[in-house]
């Protein structure tokens, strides 16, 4: 996106509310460990929860700019299903040669 924003194609406005899309997703993804974290504790996790809510209306209002993060998402555990498949052939190669 940088560099389509650089190159004249996306408008710095487009390139600010994607990133706010990614900080607020990347903001409710923490606030759900800390609820996990939390759970034995009923008062934190009340504060975790009201904040949790308060991230989701933030995200509401990132309308279509909410598949930036789902994307990034995506691609990211799609990359690591692949490197982990390669990981397992290559560890599986190397004990092959060794034996």
């Amino acid at each position: 996106m940088i560099v389509a924003a650089a190159g004249g194609l996306i408008g710095l406005e487009t390139l600010l509310r994607a990133t706010s899309a990614c900080l607020a997703a990347v903001t409710l993804a923490g606030l759900a460990s800390a609820a996990v974290l939390l759970w034995s504790q009923p008062s934190l996790r009340a504060g975790v929860a009201v904040s949790c809510v308060v991230i989701v209306a933030v995200l509401a209002f990132c309308g279509p700019f909410l598949l930036v993060p789902a994307v990034l998402a995506a691609a990211a555990v799609a990359y690591r299903l692949t490197d982990a498949a390669w990981t397992e052939r290559t560890r599986a190669s190397a004990r092959d040669r060794a034996a």
